[in-house]
């Protein structure tokens, strides 16, 4: 419409975390959005994360992580859920990640870098 400005449906970017390249990537479909976080250039492991009903406490919401393609590990779902903490917007988050390093200095990165991303 004439006059109606429109925000872009994704936003893309790279950053150095703890020394390494890291592209970032964020399209907000009408029924999801696509998160993907790589230091590999892949997509990596592809998670699907919703939003759990009621919220294990008042300050965070609680999230479910289904892991749809990759190895299943702890820290994946670890790195999810908070991801998904920092991202969410109402929609399911389909997240592919590929880190090649997953501690809690990275994800604490991520979550301060992502909060740019949010639309």
């Amino acid at each position: 419409m004439p006059g109606e400005t429109h925000k872009p449906h994704f936003k893309k970017g790279a950053a150095v975390i703890e020394g390494t390249h890291t592209d970032i990537f964020v399209d907000y479909f009408e029924d999801k959005t696509l998160l993907v976080i790589s230091q590999y250039q892949k997509i990596g492991t592809l998670v699907y994360i919703t939003k759990d009903g009621a919220p294990v406490d008042d300050r965070r919401p609680g999230f479910t992580s289904r892991l749809l393609l990759g190895e299943d590990k702890p820290v994946v779902h670890v790195f999810a859920r908070n991801l998904a903490a920092t991202m969410y917007s109402g929609k399911p988050i389909l997240l592919g990640i590929a880190l090649k390093n997953d501690s809690p200095a990275v994800m604490k990165a991520l979550q301060e870098l992502l909060k740019d991303y949010k639309l």
